[in-house]
């Protein structure tokens, strides 16, 4: 998510540079470029990007569901499992962050730790790409699995479950999959969330686990035979957002944590300034982002902090501090950012057009222009 939002800052740069510089150096061809991007604007139709904003949040929304879901599962209940972390690969090293598991759970009651990594599929719509991104991420566990015993777990790991959670309607549909594919998957286990009954069942476990493993499984110790029967769990709000999440969920949480924090002490009328460390103290407070490495911390506040000032959430008081915007409504503040999102992002499509159009109607400017 930190890479794509790069990207598009990165597009937006692309036009106004090359904009700004045909201003000065060629402003018939400058004329051009701008009529191109108000052509390809008129093009685009504003209810479509809004549509598949609100369905990609929906969607969101219900993966998050299942991931509180399960942590509260393991929170309210003493299985001997702590939550460790959302996104347990948001590491700078070689690979971590490329392909990540949604959330990791580890058994510290013994001399080595015991871990759960959980890939949580809010649709199987694409069975067969779902199951090879999870071997995909499986590889990337065992290949980096000093890495992590090091620096996210902390203690060297006895025995690991890799564990795919897929919604009850989903269930008949991923195991006939699997046997008419005549799959031959190792170390998988699949559980069956049903966040309206309020269970979660095991429905799945590889037939190719060897013995060894098979002795060594969480799901052997005793303190978890009530979950592989349904453990009913008590939705509580643990996660609000993940690294992964859109920046509008992402955005949305960071502007009612700061407005909540520091309204006590504001009167009527006042400004809402605040220092920018609030950010960064809100970031190593939240569960999804708390165990993050300091590096992976600054980059997120980066994120905010950039972000939140372009979509004007947050206006630049000095090198210090931020004021918050939108006070007059502020609880409608996902409501101002879902327009304000679609509105940058169709003038970004535009840009991004009408520069393909351009160059590609004037080679001789191409190299110029990108040097």
């Amino acid at each position: 998510m930190l890479m794509q939002e790069s990207q598009k800052l990165k597009m937006n740069l692309d036009y106004e540079r090359k904009l700004e510089f045909l201003e000065r150096s060629d402003k018939t061809n400058a004329s051009k470029l701008r009529g191109l991007y108000q052509k390809k604007k008129k093009t685009l139709n504003q209810e479509d990007y809004l549509a598949i904003l609100r369905s990609n949040l929906n969607i969101e929304e219900h993966h998050l569901c299942l991931v509180n879901c399960l942590i509260s599962l393991f929170r309210t209940n003493d299985l001997g499992y702590e939550f460790v972390t959302v996104d347990p690969f948001s590491d700078s090293e070689e690979g971590f962050s490329q392909k990540n598991f949604d959330i990791l759970f580890s058994n510290y009651r013994s001399e080595k730790a015991k871990i759960l990594l959980i890939e949580i599929k809010g649709s199987c719509s694409r069975i067969g790409s779902n199951l090879s991104d999870f071997e995909e991420k499986k590889k990337i566990y065992h290949a980096n699995i000093q890495i992590f015993e090091k620096k996210i777990v902390g203690e060297e790991i006895s025995n690991v479950d890799f564990v795919l959670g897929v919604t009850t309607s989903d269930k008949d549909e991923i195991l006939r999959h699997i046997k008419n594919n005549n799959l031959d998957l190792k170390e998988l286990i699949i559980w069956s969330i049903d966040p309206f009954n309020r269970k979660v069942i095991e429905i799945y476990q590889s037939e190719n686990h060897s013995e060894e493993i098979k002795k060594r499984r969480l799901h052997n110790d005793q303190s978890l035979d009530p979950l592989l029967k349904g453990l009913n769990f008590n939705l509580i709000n643990n996660i609000d957002f993940t690294t992964k999440s859109h920046i509008i969920a992402i955005l949305k949480y960071f502007y009612l944590q700061i407005m909540n924090k520091i309204k006590g002490n504001k009167k009527i009328g006042e400004p809402y300034i605040f220092s920018i460390d609030l950010i960064k103290a809100i970031i190593e407070d939240n569960p999804a982002t708390k165990n993050l490495k300091k590096e992976e911390q600054e980059k997120f506040y980066n994120l905010i902090y950039k972000k939140g000032i372009y979509y004007n959430i947050f206006s630049k008081q000095s090198s210090t501090e931020l004021k918050l915007n939108y006070l007059q409504n502020p609880f409608n503040i996902g409501e101002i950012l879902i327009n304000k999102y679609v509105k940058l992002k169709m003038e970004e499509d535009a840009q991004k057009l009408a520069l393909e159009e351009f160059l590609g109607e004037n080679l001789d400017l191409q190299k110029t222009l990108f040097n």
